[in-house]
């Protein structure tokens, strides 16, 4: 099943986002990065496991120089002893 919130413009939308992912992880959800803000590190982690360390060694390899990176997936994704 799919959950895919829409936002109505209406205030409260962060609040909701940071429950509607709590809510998801308890039903062990997995996260959609381009659609939901507000996503912990810990979350990320408990939803994909090692699939986070196998990604970011095949962004690595693939974005040596960091170009297509930003603090957002860094915060996310990156490893443990980060920059």
């Amino acid at each position: 099943m799919i959950l895919d919130p829409v936002h109505t413009g209406i205030s409260g939308w962060d609040d909701f986002l940071r429950a509607y992912n709590s809510f998801c992880f308890e039903h062990n959800g997995v996260p959609p990065f381009n659609q939901s803000k507000w996503l912990t590190r810990a979350q990320v982690r408990r939803a994909f496991g090692a699939r986070v360390d196998a990604f970011w060694q095949t962004r690595t390899e693939i974005d040596p120089d960091d170009r297509f990176l930003n603090q957002y997936f860094l915060d996310l994704l990156g490893p443990d002893n980060r920059r």
